[in-house]
């Protein structure tokens, strides 16, 4: 049985004392590009996303890479078929609807 819950998720990104701005942003280390700056009603502040395995005929599932510049977060949102987060860098909230909000570290 699929259950279908509210999802809220703020990923605060930490850098290096000295390090702010979009800039530092675009120039850490990642094998993956930063993508393109995402443009939509669920999200506050600046992120961008890198589509790395996008849906297609065969897959309805889909893997993107999605950088948070400090401060930024999504809005409450759902996901019908769930959703897996990896913390690639730096640490965030994670919550569900009635639920308190969990921290997610490097790693989680």
């Amino acid at each position: 049985m699929l259950i279908r819950k509210l999802i809220y998720i703020s990923i605060v990104m930490v850098f290096v004392a000295g390090c702010s701005g979009t800039s530092h942003l675009k120039q850490q280390d990642s094998i993956f590009p930063i993508g393109t700056e995402i443009i939509n009603d669920h999200f506050t502040g600046t992120a961008w996303l890198n589509m790395l395995a996008p849906p297609d005929g065969l897959n309805t599932m889909y893997a993107g890479l999605v950088t948070f510049e400090p401060g930024a977060r999504t809005n409450w949102h759902s996901h019908p078929a769930g959703q897996i987060l990896i913390v690639t860098q730096g640490e965030g909230y994670y919550q569900e609807e009635g639920e308190p909000k969990r921290i997610l570290r490097n790693g989680d």
